[in-house]
């Protein structure tokens, strides 16, 4: 081997050392878990987010929907006996073979003892006033700060409990350039069977959540009689494409 080539040769292991010593490896990472949850008025995330369904008996009638939504931090308010609440408003806006159908998933929300709490939902369909579904007791949506492994109880009911878990950090890819994320992971469990009934994975850092992914589980289609017709298997993904955090 010449003297240029050796050369040529030590250069190039040089620049490979430079390229894996820059690699981005999440267990060697030190950093402040998420501690906090964004929750000043007119505060706004954008997503794309995307149904997926597939059929057991049919599996070439596969979907997939592309949904948009708009989650916007409205202001405060109050329901009676609970007061200095905040609510988001999670507008969805689904576009299925030309037919435009808008609803909102409002939450009235709380930052108590390190937790964000939901103390109240209702699904508005356009048009019509909110009527609250106010909880016995409040969900624990999250338990800051998100890191250690920490795991909480969301709600536990007769029927079902969710809970969750701090499962580790990932570093992706987000319209404003790559971020590391703390990924939660949440479960619902049918509370006599202990079968799943959905699984997620939350993306979060301080400035809220910045991916999510949903396992719904087998749905099961019937006709008008309630005869079986077929088993879907049905997930869902939220990708953030926009926000605006206000002071």
């Amino acid at each position: 081997m010449s003297l240029l080539d050796r050369r040529i040769s030590a250069i190039l292991l040089a620049g490979l050392f430079i390229i894996i010593s820059c690699a981005k490896d999440s267990t060697e990472v030190e950093r402040t878990p998420t501690s906090t949850f964004p929750l000043t008025t007119d505060s706004r995330w954008e997503y794309r987010a995307i149904w997926h369904t597939i059929p057991f008996n049919e599996p070439s009638l596969a979907d997939t929907v592309t949904i948009g939504i708009y989650r916007h931090i409205i202001g405060s308010d109050s329901l009676p006996g609970i007061a200095n609440l905040t609510v988001c408003d999670d507008t969805v806006i689904t576009n299925q073979s030309g037919q435009i159908d808008t609803s909102i998933n409002r939450q009235w929300l709380k930052m108590e003892d390190d937790k964000l709490k939901m103390f109240a939902y209702d699904e508005i369909l356009i048009g019509n006033d909110p009527d609250p579904d106010i909880y016995d007791f409040p969900r624990n949506l999250l338990d800051f700060p998100l890191g250690g492994g920490k795991g909480w109880i969301v709600y536990s009911e007769i029927s079902t409990q969710e809970s969750k878990t701090v499962a580790g950090i990932d570093y992706i890819e987000l319209p404003f350039g790559w971020q590391y994320c703390d990924v939660v992971r949440g479960t619902v469990l049918h509370s006599t069977s202990g079968d799943t009934l959905r699984s997620t994975y939350e993306w979060y850092t301080d400035d809220g959540l910045m991916r999510i992914e949903y396992d719904h589980g087998v749905i099961v289609i019937t006709d008008e009689l309630g005869a079986f017709l077929d088993s879907v298997r049905a997930y869902e993904t939220w990708d953030l494409i926009g926000m605006d955090i206000r002071p």
